[in-house]
This record gives structure tokens, sequence and C-alpha cells, in this order.
């Protein structure tokens, strides 16, 4: 002979489940009734409002796009190369970084670099 055994706690969680659904079947009822009386007034406001996102709200998506794509990126570099910092390093001792030529293609560098992001502010 076999006894099959009710978990109280289950059946506490069912009937508190149930309490709840009617809870929100009334509720829903009480809104339907709500938005009948509403709608009148609803479809009138709604067919006068219009949603206008500003110039500085698509620049800032744009930019935000433009940061995760940047993310994106970085996250598939390669790992640090400790040659690469050791040669750096040795130019930046040697003052190889403070030559007119170096300075010259960072700033080419850095203009072209603004110039690109402007043109996506637009």
């Amino acid at each position: 002979m076999s006894t099959n055994k009710i978990n109280p706690a289950s059946v506490n969680a069912n009937q508190q489940l149930n309490k709840f659904k009617k809870v929100d079947s009334e509720k829903s009822g009480k809104a339907e009734n709500n938005s009948s009386v509403k709608s009148g007034i609803d479809q009138t406001r709604i067919a006068s409002e219009k949603l206008d996102i500003s110039q500085k709200a698509h620049n800032l998506k744009k930019l935000k796009e433009i940061m995760e794509a940047g993310k994106a990126a970085l996250a598939e570099e390669p790992p640090v190369r400790e040659e690469k910092i050791a040669e750096v390093r040795q130019k930046l001792a040697n003052g190889f970084y403070q030559s007119a030529d170096v300075k010259a293609e960072v700033a080419a560098e850095l203009s072209g670099l603004m110039s690109r992001m402007d043109q996506l502010l637009k």
C-alpha cells in the first residue's frame, strides 16, 4: 500500500497563487470599465500629442553606438605584448616622441579623428 504525501508548502504556495490570480482578474475587470469611460478622452489626447526627440538626444545615441563599437573592438584586441611596451619605454627614454616629425604626425591623426567625430555628431 503506497501513500502519497502532500507537501504543505506547495499547497500553501498554490493557494497564494490562486489568491493573486483572483485579485489580478478583479483589477483587470475594473480597469476595463475605467478604460471604456476614458477612451474618448484618451483618443483625443493621443491624436494631439506627438513625440519630438531632440538633435542632442540623437547625437547622444550615435555617441553611445560609437562607444559600444569601440568597446567591442577593444575586446577583440590581442593581449598586451611586453616587447612592444619595452620598445616604447626605450623610445620615451631616448626622446623619440619629442621630435618635430612625431609631433606633427600625432597632431594630424588627432585632427582627423576630431573631424570624423564632428561629422558623426552632426
